[in-house]
């Protein structure tokens, strides 16, 4: 009976101790590809960029408004910078400026730019797995 007893507790304790380390936990720094059809894409974690040891890698987004005399417009861009290319885009579309916005610190990005520049696609992911950006 008394080995059952400590079998259970070493059962028990082992299990909680799993239990506090347990969580994914992935570190994607920024990357650039060129797609077969003339496309490049770039993603990353901001927070793992931020933390990696190259210190040159940078990947981000920005939104800004303008007014002019035809009126005021918003304007998105996002871009990345990996072993010494820098790739950017750029797009005028509310939805994808309304995903760039979405965009923090600890946010995953991935971008697909057309052949004219223009953002084709924007990913913003939030996840616990992703690394959040050391000081």
């Amino acid at each position: 009976m008394r080995r059952l007893a400590i079998a259970v507790t070493l059962a028990v304790i082992t299990t909680a101790g799993a239990t506090v380390w347990a969580g994914a936990r992935y570190s994607r720094p920024a990357t650039i590809w060129d797609q077969y059809d003339g496309r490049i894409v770039f993603s990353g974690s901001l927070g793992a960029t931020r933390n990696n040891t190259d210190t040159a890698s940078l990947i981000g987004c920005d939104v800004s408004t303008s007014r002019g005399a035809q009126g005021s417009w918003r304007e998105g861009r996002c871009f990345a910078y990996v072993g010494g290319r820098y790739v950017a885009c750029y797009t005028f579309d509310p939805q994808m400026i309304d995903a760039i916005a979405e965009i923090d610190a600890g946010a995953y990005l991935w971008a697909t730019v057309a052949t004219s520049g223009e953002c084709d696609h924007i990913d913003a992911q939030h996840a616990s797995y992703d690394d959040p950006p050391r000081p």
